[in-house]
């Protein structure tokens, strides 16, 4: 399983030790793996505040552009709604080109991470915080997530060498776990 609550869980419900954490699918591919995917999108040179925001408002639309306005930064907000109109490519260039992400989605989180990009995540509890609590506290980046927009404190700059470094084993005991529980079916 991908969040903590759930190995809790298996090992309550349906007693079960074996129950190992795995990083999200997303997780055990590289950033060069994406960027390949992306390479024919040219990259855009502004400064960009990407928000991939699944809850939108206009209260959340108004925050987002007094944020990129005190940070110098042009606003791109995309859904995941009816109304986004990029491709996946087009999508995951967002990420490889942002100055700064903020997000309500846990695949945002994850490509902000991919990325290395400063991003700020928004947990929504209904939509499965727990997903976001279990990948931010593994990698020491807690202090990225907030409750509200209203909310959101601008941290220090992300040390990425160690988050890339945490990454990088969670996602060899991800993988080696997968492959031994695949070999013994």
């Amino acid at each position: 399983t991908r969040e903590i609550d759930g190995v809790d869980m298996c090992k309550k419900y349906l007693k079960r030790d074996d129950v190992f954490l795995v990083l999200d699918p997303t997780l055990l591919l590289n950033e060069e793996d994406y960027l390949t995917l992306c390479k024919d999108i040219p990259i855009n040179e502004e400064k960009l505040l990407f928000a991939y925001i699944l809850d939108t408002d206009t209260e959340t639309l108004s925050k987002l552009k007094d944020i990129a306005n005190a940070n110098g930064l042009t606003l791109k907000l995309v859904s995941a709604h009816d109304n986004c109109t990029l491709s996946m490519k087009e999508w995951l260039a967002m990420f490889r080109d942002a100055k700064m992400v903020i997000t309500d989605s846990f695949h945002g989180t994850v490509f902000s991470i991919i990325f290395n990009k400063e991003f700020y995540t928004i947990t929504n509890q209904s939509r499965g915080g727990s997903r976001f609590t279990s990948l931010l506290s593994q990698l020491s980046l807690s202090d990225r997530m907030f409750n509200s927009i209203f909310d959101v404190k601008f941290n220090d700059n992300i040390d990425w060498s160690i988050v890339n470094n945490k990454l990088s084993l969670l996602k060899d005991k991800s993988l080696n776990f997968l492959m031994s529980a695949l070999n013994n079916k």
